[in-house]
Formats: structure tokens, sequence, C-alpha cells
């Protein structure tokens, strides 16, 4: 397999899609049509349960297209999580100073 390129079939496309969808469609039913504000503890166990089910992901990607790709996907799950962070603090000083 050539190292530098991941190939994914339209099958594996077609069912990321359907289940992205479905996370989507539950995360709308049960928090975004929700009349009352999540507390932090809820939200906090979503947050956990999102990242955990990314983190599962990993093994699934070792396995299937070796584990140079799913070690490639642990860093950038790692830098997009690390960067959606530091945003929050960038926010916080935006608004801290307006």
């Amino acid at each position: 397999m050539d190292s530098s390129m991941m190939n994914v079939s339209l099958e594996t496309w077609v069912i990321t899609a359907v289940i992205l969808t479905a996370i989507l469609i539950a995360d709308i039913f049960f928090q975004v049509k929700r009349k009352s504000e999540p507390s932090f503890k809820e939200s906090a166990i979503i947050s956990t349960v999102f990242i955990l089910l990314a983190v599962a992901f990993a093994p699934l990607v070792g396995a299937v297209w070796g584990s140079e790709f799913g070690e490639q996907y642990i860093a950038g799950f790692v830098t997009e999580k690390s960067l959606s962070v530091d945003n929050l603090f960038v926010f916080l000083i935006i608004f801290t100073k307006l």
C-alpha cells in the first residue's frame, strides 16, 4: 500500500455520511430543540461522548488502512482539538477587551 495516500471506497464514504448524519440529527433533537439550556454537567458528558467516539474511530482507521494512517488521524485530532481550545482563549481575550 502506498503510504502517502489513503484509498477510501465509495461504500466507506456512504457509511461515514450516514453515521455523521445520524449523529447530527440526534444532536439536533436531543440538544438544540430542548427548551432548557443544558447544564455544565450535561455539556461535559456530551463533549466527552463525542471525544470518545472520535478516539474510538482511530483503531478502526489503523486496522483498515494501516497504523500510519491511524497515527496520522490521532495526531490530526489532537491538533484540531487543541486549536479549538486555543480559540476559546482568543475569544475570551477579545470579549474582555470590548
